[in-house]
């Protein structure tokens, strides 16, 4: 081996060290602020907690709404999206089962009568 091959490859050595140490720094980095967040939010939620130890709701449930852990306005906001989904869904549906009905009285497979089968054959709908 001459001496530029062994310079080369020494120098390929020390850059492939440098480069696995540089690796490990970040990772070493990324778990320390991992271990800095899990300590933060221990911390908040210890003083949430209050001084007896025992864990308060952020938003109290008086047991009278349907969305618990939620303050009055985001149970509300939750409510009225859910009711219009399911008036959109509904909406949909009676669309479809009125296009299937017309169908039918046209010569199509389904009857007007078997209303369960007028969902059974209708897509899925997603939200």
């Amino acid at each position: 081996m001459t001496d530029e091959e062994a310079a080369v490859r020494i120098q390929s050595q020390y850059k492939g060290f440098k480069v696995r140490k540089e690796i490990q720094e970040k990772k070493e980095s990324k778990a320390a602020t991992r271990i800095q967040a899990n300590f933060r939010g221990h911390k908040t939620r210890k003083q949430l907690a209050g001084p007896e130890g025992e864990e308060e709701e952020a938003f109290p449930n008086d047991g009278t709404d349907d969305c618990p852990g939620y303050s009055e306005e985001e149970a509300a906001a939750i409510k009225i999206q859910a009711n219009f989904r399911g008036h959109k869904t509904r909406k949909q549906l009676a669309g479809e089962k009125g296009t299937l009905l017309y169908s039918s009285r046209k010569g199509g497979a389904m009857n007007g009568s078997d209303t369960n089968s007028d969902f059974t054959s209708s897509p899925m709908i997603s939200q």
